[in-house]
């Protein structure tokens, strides 16, 4: 942002606000003066987005930046992105084995960064036979329900997300 729209925003000069729900909006004011909006969620079961999915995601960024900033409408999308987010049906993450020598920390609803990143570090402690509390700890936790096998997970995915979206309708 320039320095007049950065006077125009007030307020602190680097904050963030996370959204409770998955499909709530996240919003974060960054040490060099950017903007960074998150309140996109699409369904697929490919690791791509398509360019229609990431064009109705950018629209959605612009109207809810919009929407919070009325004054800041000359500010500029630099960048916009899209990302794989893996999904439990109750919220719970997957820790341990999988396999034979194979090995997985997944799953993290969308607020993963600092549970996945200890869960790498524990997972390899594991693997390896080591680790103490920390690892008992999180070995400890409840894991993620079971999924129906598509296409019936499918349509209880899509119904739930837009009852979560429906939830969700109106905040910025």
């Amino acid at each position: 942002m320039s320095e007049a729209e950065q006077r125009e925003l007030g307020g602190e000069p680097e904050w963030g606000v996370l959204a409770q729900d998955p499909m709530g909006t996240s919003l974060r004011r960054t040490r060099d003066q950017r903007i960074l909006v998150r309140n996109s969620v699409h369904f697929s079961r490919k690791t791509e987005v398509s360019d229609r999915v990431l064009a109705e995601a950018v629209d959605e960024h612009r109207k809810a930046f919009r929407l919070r900033f009325p004054g800041l409408d000359g500010v500029t999308f630099e960048h916009s992105w899209s990302g794989v987010m893996g999904m439990s049906a109750n919220g719970r993450s997957h820790f341990g084995p999988v396999g034979e020598n194979l090995w997985a920390a997944a799953g993290y609803n969308a607020a993963g960064i600092a549970l996945g990143t200890i869960s790498g570090h524990l997972l390899a402690e594991a693997a390896l036979g080591e680790g103490g509390e920390d690892l008992q700890a999180i070995r400890a936790l409840p894991g993620p329900r079971w999924f129906p096998p598509s296409p019936f997970s499918d349509l209880g995915i899509r119904w739930k997300l837009g009852r979560m979206e429906a939830e969700t309708k109106g905040e910025v």
